[in-house]
């Protein structure tokens, strides 16, 4: 079983699937181990970013990349996941909440809107 199609992260639970990468790279689907939702009320900024390749995502300043980096680090110009960053902006999120997933998967990576990204509920050691 794989994942199906694009899905909304506020919409999926522990045990449904998303697409990581294995150890060599290679991309796999995995179970989600955990979801989280943090309260942020109605002020909360959230950063566009847009890759030369077309793919953009929505995301809060502080989320980890797939290589470790703060969002919040990443300029116009630099590179996330393979792609060059063509623009960053931020906007006014329009929701309470903010959502993410751990995947079942040692790296804790996993693919949102196309993008690799970390988790922010994998544990620091």
């Amino acid at each position: 079983e794989t994942p199906e199609g694009d899905r909304i992260v506020q919409y999926l639970k522990a045990g449904d699937q998303v697409y990581s990468v294995d150890g060599n790279g290679e991309k796999v689907a995995v179970k989600i181990s955990k979801v989280g939702k943090t309260y942020v009320g109605n002020a909360h900024k959230i950063l566009t970013i847009k890759l030369a390749d077309g793919r953009s995502l929505d995301v809060s300043a502080g989320h980890p990349t797939a290589d470790g980096r703060d969002v919040a680090t990443l300029k116009a110009g630099g590179v996330l996941d393979g792609s060059k960053i063509i623009n960053i902006s931020s906007n006014v999120y329009q929701y309470e909440y903010t959502y993410d997933l751990l995947p079942d998967r040692q790296t804790g990576t996993y693919f949102a809107n196309g993008i690799l990204m970390g988790s922010t509920l994998m544990k620091k050691n």
